[in-house]
């Protein structure tokens, strides 16, 4: 009996011990799940503020950004505001260059219509040399082979020497005076007393209209009043009008052009070596 209340103590003891040890296990499970879970709420609220902590920095640097973005586009403006009060200034200095390029052109084409004016005026003469070369007959008439140069008043040719055979032994040299009535002076800008010298051909005896030799080529600007090659849209104007009426009395008439035209020279039985001056000037 004794026995079997000592197993049973045993027993109950062992029991005991099972049992706190279940009671002591399962505390520390508890233990843990709480630890753990209070840990893992804390660990939450640490994640929380420090994506709280990232947001507010992402925030100052976006609110940075919009300063920085305001701060550039009002630069941007003042930028543009500026580059368009430029712009203005140079679209007005473009105008007022323009303008003075028209100015300039306007005094330049007014120097040189008075230069051609004075030109004009100063050009009281012409001179040219007339040559006897050589003489010949064919078929019983009598050629006459001349050479015919204009000089200056240096005796300096102004234009290239060119011959002519001409029929008998006469030399026969017509030019024309032009001259201008006050109207046209003051539409065309010229000086009064201006006059137009022109040799107008060279022949010899009983010529047919074939063998009227031209001096002064029509629609041309003779060499004595060239300047080297350049000619200017006045000298054109003028030129371009006289040659235009030079055959038209009723048109030169009606824009004030005059003309004393005729024979300035006459020359009978030359020679071989002779040499003529032939001077033409608005006296005849």
């Amino acid at each position: 009996m004794a026995q079997v209340m000592d197993s049973i103590s045993t027993l109950n003891s062992l029991l005991r011990t099972l049992l706190a040890i279940v009671v002591v296990g399962a505390l520390g499970v508890g233990s843990y799940v709480a630890y753990d879970t209070y840990h893992q709420g804390d660990k939450a609220k640490q994640d929380l503020e420090v994506a709280e902590e990232r947001l507010e920095d992402a925030q100052r640097k976006l609110d940075t950004a919009e300063s920085q973005l305001i701060e550039t586009s009002q630069e941007l403006e003042t930028r543009l505001l500026e580059l368009s009060t430029k712009n203005k200034q140079i679209e007005q200095q473009q105008s007022e260059i323009k303008d003075l390029l028209v100015t300039i052109d306007e005094k330049n084409e007014e120097i040189e219509r008075q230069a051609t004016a004075r030109r004009l005026l100063k050009k009281d003469h012409r001179l040219a040399v007339l040559t006897v070369l050589d003489q010949n007959e064919e078929d019983g008439q009598l050629y006459s082979t001349v050479r015919w140069v204009e000089v200056d008043d240096a005796n300096k040719a102004v234009d290239q020497p060119r011959s002519f055979k001409l029929k008998g032994d006469i030399i026969k040299v017509d030019a024309w005076v032009v001259k201008f009535e006050d109207r046209y002076i003051e539409e065309a800008d010229l000086i009064r007393g201006t006059s137009i010298f022109l040799f107008r051909g060279i022949y010899g005896e009983f010529p047919t209209r074939d063998e009227v030799n031209a001096l002064d080529k029509v629609g041309d600007l003779p060499s004595a009043y060239r300047r080297g090659n350049r000619i200017s849209d006045f000298e054109r104007e003028i030129w371009g009008d006289f040659w235009e009426i030079a055959n038209d009395a009723e048109r030169a008439e009606q824009m004030g052009i005059r003309s004393a035209h005729g024979e300035i020279v006459y020359k009978e039985k030359i020679k071989p070596g002779m040499k003529f001056k032939v001077e033409l000037r608005a006296s005849g």
